[in-house]
């Protein structure tokens, strides 16, 4: 039988940023990017809290929803995503920190089409890197999942805004997880009398 979950970033200025790579950190933004825009390549970095997936679990199918800033046309926009590849990541606190995170595998993030403001998109699967963090010796159902999404060396002016957390009226990243619990290695034994 599976399960579904939704994880959200919980505290503002913690748990949801992005920044311009090698340079400014952005925690108190309305937004979150990823891309390139004037030559300065954008990331973001995004941490759901409490996972509450058992440990030894199987991941159907994982994905992260974004809520757009605003209206974008230009395209492709290109991305990758990563998980940081920890048992239960520490916030980050600036650029140095996040780009000196672990990360698991790469998973390929391109968007096609114009995002319009003020509706969902979501992310390409994600479940074999997710799985992968579940897999972990040190994972536990309250560990925390830290997502990266990179820009993947776009042209000029190709970007994406996302809503950022902490602003009333705006909808921060959702990870939506449907996974099954690990089966019990206790098998039933018949009673001889």
């Amino acid at each position: 039988m599976s399960d579904e979950i939704i994880l959200y970033p919980t505290t503002a200025k913690d748990d949801c940023a992005y920044w311009i790579l090698g340079s400014t950190w952005h925690d108190s933004d309305l937004f979150c990017c990823f891309g390139q825009v004037i030559g300065l390549r954008r990331n973001s970095y995004i941490r759901f809290l409490n996972t509450g997936i058992p440990p030894g679990s199987t991941i159907e199918s994982c994905i992260i929803k974004f809520y757009s800033y605003n209206s974008v046309s230009y395209t492709p926009v290109k991305a990758l995503v990563y998980f940081e590849d920890a048992d239960d990541p520490a916030k980050c606190t600036d650029a140095d920190d996040a780009e000196g995170r672990d990360l698991t595998a790469s998973i390929s993030f391109t968007v096609s089409s114009r995002w319009v403001g003020n509706n969902w998109y979501s992310s390409p699967e994600l479940k074999t890197i997710f799985q992968s963090i579940v897999d972990r010796a040190g994972f536990a159902s309250d560990s925390h999942i830290t997502a990266f999404v990179y820009d993947n060396v776009n042209p000029n002016s190709r970007l994406r805004y996302f809503d950022n957390l902490g602003h009333a009226g705006y909808y921060p990243p959702r990870l939506y997880v449907t996974y099954s619990e690990g089966g019990s290695d206790f098998v039933p034994q018949p009673i001889i009398f």
